[in-house]
């Protein structure tokens, strides 16, 4: 069959390099745990940092009405460890506002509209003023808390700026962490969509439970498949904690906001086993255990591990935030509550629980802020705005550091508190640190090969040592699955070749790939090993033009992903990795979509290429995509589900080609007849197209977005999108 010829043409013209780079991927491999993070070392731009010679810490100062004030000095300043003043030798104040402030916008956009965006430009991590971890507490939130929290999050990413790094992760089920984070809103609307009432938490229906006189059953507000609430609220901690771990490798500080209608640290279960203990029952030691012991985080008491989850926020520099999903409740009867026989004194003691269960809901959340310089957002119906609130904490922070004493690194827990001369100012810092410098830190997490290549891929940033792009496409083969197909070109001169004889040179590269599906957890992921051995000619155009790898990864289901794929050279140990968002929709809807676009660029004053790729400039090719100007785009893509008229059964469509330079609509050509060369079985049809680029367009990182639109199709449903990215440079 000729299903993917138009496709193959353009394929062919970029894999013109060895074919040790060319073959297949070996079958899937068991994905890693999504509960079980790899190592990872200490950042390099930590916030807090302890060394032998510094010990730093953030502070935020606060006027009575919550304005940061930015204008102080270290002689303003008080910093006291254990009870001890310090001197403060170093000083800084660290403006982390967004080059673009955040739009005040009336209203979320709908979510149908994620998939019109255009993907923004790669954020490096120096370009980075903000990193937030939205975490949804799905299992301690109610069905009725559930829509308004989706809407303050649909309006978060709308206004989230461009150097602005996000996640969105819920509580329930297998979580991942690091590999979440990013400033592509695609990726973050389709992980709003798929924030939906948790009916195994241990929250209800409704905000405040109805009350029932008689038998209760599920339609009173219950959960339906509830763990106990102890066992409920160890799973969140335990999600909380993951993604402490994995912020631990993401660069300055950082904030994590918890969303819940209630996260108690005591549950009567907890009573009856036993296991509340005093504030003093758990030792600078053994907090210090739960840390550096991931699988002993579990142990002992919620309040004790709250505690933990502190600390470990510290030594990520993470401020915890915590916003009540429940809004403002009056804790007032209403006609759903059936106190048919109350005496005064049942009203009274109904009434003083439901402020009880209010307030204990608190606690979990309110601790955690408390103790990392983060605050809390309670009995407010402005879930939005409280959340602005929290982002507004985040544009500034000083930065005071002091000289330790030797006593200072004996392992323990050490309190740190700093004050403010000023009056009428209020301070927010956290409650002190460990005392192992960081030297030791990152000797004891000595990471293996394999967890370097795991931190690579999870990364929003991937990693350079090996100069790599990534072009991940989707397409559905008839009678198929449908399929991420995907191009890995890597600069062979960042690869160690060693000399043979007879001219031959020789590389050994590891090949890692991995697909991530909802709230980040491991789909499927395949490892290879590749040798390369090239001479004469060919070595000398690999160094020249890189070379490409050829990755194909089936999907089961329809929804958002991530592709992400690494490359480890044996010999340096230098390693490159990139990630790109892929949506893969429901063909089985009849909904109009469009496969992934194949582009290649060719110049606009050169002879037209042959067919077999003699000659072929790889840099312009699919795989690179790097155009010089005067040059012309040249594109392939599928269109499916369009709907067929007349005799012969012909389609009714049209295109609009839009060009986008950093995220800035540059132009947008009319809609005009789309131009389809055949027809692949009932729902692929085969389309292409050319758009010429001027002389003078300015380098830089361009997107090609093709509107497709299905005139004999009914709304909402007519209209598919779809984009592909290059880059102008000059020069020849």
């Amino acid at each position: 069959m000729k299903y993917r010829a138009a496709l193959a043409r353009l394929l062919l013209l970029v894999l013109v390099v060895p074919a040790v780079a060319q073959q297949p991927a070996p079958q899937p491999q068991q994905p890693s745990p999504a509960q079980q993070p790899p190592a990872v070392a200490p950042a390099d731009e930590e916030v807090v940092r302890v060394t032998t010679n510094l010990v730093q810490v953030d502070v935020v100062v606060t006027d009575k009405a919550g304005r940061q004030v930015t204008d102080l000095q270290a002689s303003d300043f008080e910093l006291l460890e254990d009870g001890r003043p310090q001197q403060i030798t170093n000083f800084a104040y660290v403006n982390a506002a967004p080059a673009q402030s955040v739009a005040q916008t009336s209203a979320a956009p709908p979510a149908r509209n994620a998939a019109a965006l255009v993907p923004p430009p790669r954020l490096e991590p120096r370009q980075t003023r903000r990193t937030v971890a939205l975490v949804v507490d799905d299992l301690g939130t109610s069905f009725e808390s559930i829509p308004p929290l989706r809407d303050t999050l649909r309006r978060f990413v709308a206004e989230m700026s461009p150097g602005d790094l996000g996640a969105i992760i819920r509580t329930g089920g297998d979580v991942g962490a690091l590999q979440q984070f990013t400033n592509d809103k695609r990726q973050l609307y389709a992980a709003v969509e798929h924030v939906r009432w948790n009916p195994c938490g241990r929250q209800g229906l409704h905000v405040m439970r109805p009350i029932r006189s008689g038998p209760v059953a599920i339609g009173d507000g219950l959960p339906i498949c509830a763990l106990s609430g102890q066992s409920s609220a160890q799973n969140t901690l335990n999600a909380i904690r993951f993604v402490l771990e994995g912020m631990s490798e993401l660069p300055g500080r950082k904030s994590l906001v918890i969303f819940t209608d209630s996260l108690p640290l005591h549950f009567e279960d907890e009573l009856h086993d036993g296991l509340i203990k005093g504030p003093g029952s758990g030792t600078a030691t053994n907090e210090a255990a739960q840390i550096d012991s991931p699988g002993s985080f579990s142990h002992g008491s919620l309040s004790e591990q709250v505690r933990a989850l502190a600390r470990l926020a510290i030594r990520s520099s993470t401020v915890i935030y915590s916003i009540d999903t429940r809004g403002l409740q009056t804790l007032a009867f209403t006609a759903m509550d059936d106190t048919r026989g109350f005496t005064q004194q049942d009203f009274n003691d109904a009434r003083s629980q439901r402020f009880s269960d209010m307030v204990n809901g608190q606690e979990g959340p309110a601790s955690l802020a408390e103790q990392t310089g983060g605050f809390s957002v309670r009995n407010s119906n402005d879930l939005s705005g409280g959340l602005r609130l929290v982002l507004e904490d985040q544009k500034g922070y000083y930065l005071l550091g002091y000289r330790p004493d030797e006593e200072t690194f004996d392992r323990r827990y050490h309190r740190i508190r700093a004050r403010v001369k000023r009056p009428g100012l209020v301070v927010r810092a956290r409650r002190g640190f460990f005392g192992v410098d960081e030297e030791r830190a990152r000797a004891a997490r000595a990471l293996t090969p394999r967890d370097e290549v795991l931190n690579a891929l999870m990364s929003p940033f991937g990693a350079s040592g090996v100069r790599v792009r990534l072009t991940a496409l989707f397409i559905q083969p008839p009678a198929a699955q449908a399929t991420v197909r995907a191009l890995l070109h890597m600069d062979a001169r960042d690869l160690a070749f060693a000399p043979e004889p007879d001219g031959w040179q020789r590389a050994v590269v590891e090949l890692s790939d991995i697909t991530f599906g909802d709230n980040g957890n491991p789909v499927v992921e395949h490892r290879r090993t590749e040798t390369i051995r090239l001479r004469g000619q060919t070595y000398e155009r690999a160094l020249r033009d890189g070379l490409v790898f050829f990755f194909e990864v089936p999907i089961k289901h329809a929804g958002a992903y991530q592709f992400h794929a690494a490359v480890r050279d044996t010999s340096s140990g230098r390693i490159g990795a990139a990630g790109q968002y892929v949506e893969v929709p429901d063909l089985g809807n009849g909904q109009l979509a469009l496969s992934g676009i194949v582009l290649r660029g060719e110049r606009a004053d050169a002879p037209t290429q042959s067919a077999a790729g003699e000659g072929e400039d790889v840099s312009a090719g699919p795989a690179v995509r790097r155009l010089r100007p005067p040059a012309v785009l040249s594109y392939s893509y599928l269109v499916y589900n369009a709907r067929l008229d007349g005799d012969p059964k012909l389609p009714r469509l049209t295109v609009q080609t839009r060009l986008f330079r950093d995220g800035q609509l540059l132009t947008a050509g009319p809609d005009e007849p789309l131009a389809v060369t055949r027809q692949f079985a009932a729902k692929g049809l085969d389309a292409t197209g050319r758009l010429p680029l001027a002389a003078d367009l300015a380098p830089g990182h361009y997107v090609l977005q093709l509107v497709v639109t299905d005139t004999l199709a009914k709304e909402p449903h007519r209209t598919a999108t779809q984009w592909i990215d290059f880059e102008i440079v000059k020069g020849q």
